[in-house]
């Protein structure tokens, strides 16, 4: 019989222990794709495929799921006990069905024994950050999806976790400023919020916009200068927790510029840093966003996280907000 063909079996539940979901099940199943993505309609699947949707309306929830995860730390290590929640499409009369595991003392988890079309996984343990890159859903029935998915015991899916620190209490501010396209310097006070254009230069930051004309397409040259004053300075964050604000590595100037032409062109900008403030004393995330497309003047959206204790302690509890 040829891989994928339709096969009608009763599932056998699997061995309950420490790091597995099984459910057994009733309905008939159809054996899970061999081979991995393809879009390529010249691949012998799609006669299958194409089999299936005559005969049976339903089969897309009928594959049989295997699915293999590890759980991981910052630094890389396993983490037990952390709490997978499993949500399948399937043919049970809400549409979806959820179940649970706890990964084990290798991070481990897995999800068998049950049908259905597609999966989504997400995984917390209270303490720990999950992260938002990890991946979620999981694809079963078509093998061109994007998310189509091969189980593999030995390659594991891999889901990160980071551990929680003592949050400080932080001011927060949320601020939206405009920026004149032809470079007048703009002035920031990152710890009161206040702007202040021209004059004596003062604040934590210098910020300007050059913009060019936009062509028959809209698009224009731009650049946004960043400039910490006095004893302060910036570096870029990619980061997906900012939790501390590094020792050293700032810069005293950083220009985002996009040229039209450019491959990457964007006519806005989003970017992370961490700041070091002008009396070199302070220390501060920024989430930023540029927008400087016209007409009018561009802006420049930051949200601030600022320790005002000195420390370099950048982790943020909503509930010890100081300032918003």
């Amino acid at each position: 019989m040829l891989a994928g063909v339709l096969a009608f079996s009763s599932l056998r539940p699997p061995a309950q222990g420490a790091g597995s979901a099984g459910v057994s099940s009733g309905f008939g199943t159809y054996e899970r794709w061999s081979g991995g993505r393809a879009t390529d309609l010249n691949d012998p699947r799609w006669a299958v495929y194409n089999q299936r949707q005559q005969t049976d309306p339903d089969w897309k929830g009928k594959m049989a799921i295997e699915f293999y995860g590890q759980v991981v730390d910052e630094n890389e290590r396993p983490v037990a006990d952390v709490t997978v929640k499993f949500a399948r499409n399937d043919l049970s009369a809400a549409g979806t069905t959820q179940s649970v595991a706890l990964s084990d003392s290798a991070g481990r988890f897995s999800l068998t024994g049950v049908v259905g079309k597609f999966l989504g996984v997400t995984v917390e343990k209270t303490g720990y950050y999950s992260s938002k890159k990890n991946p979620f859903g999981f694809e079963y029935a078509e093998f061109s999806d994007p998310n189509f998915y091969q189980p593999d015991v030995n390659k594991p899916v891999i889901f990160r976790i980071q551990a929680k620190g003592n949050a400080e209490a932080l001011t927060v501010r949320r601020n939206r400023y405009l920026l004149r396209a032809d470079g007048t310097p703009q002035y920031v006070n990152l710890s009161s919020g206040r702007k202040t254009t021209g004059g004596v230069p003062t604040g934590d930051i210098m910020i300007s916009l050059n913009r060019g004309p936009a062509n028959s397409a809209g698009n224009f040259d731009w650049a946004v200068t960043l400039r910490a004053m006095g004893a302060g300075g910036l570096v870029e964050s990619h980061d997906e927790f900012m939790l501390e604000a590094p020792k050293g590595g700032y810069q005293s100037e950083i220009v985002v510029r996009n040229q039209v032409g450019d491959p990457n062109y964007q006519n806005n900008n989003k970017a992370n840093y961490y700041i070091r403030l002008a009396d070199g004393k302070e220390y501060a995330s920024i989430e930023t966003e540029i927008q400087p497309k016209p007409p009018g003047d561009g802006a420049i959206k930051i949200n601030l996280y600022l320790n005002p204790s000195g420390s370099r302690n950048l982790e943020f509890d909503p509930a010890k907000e100081t300032h918003h």
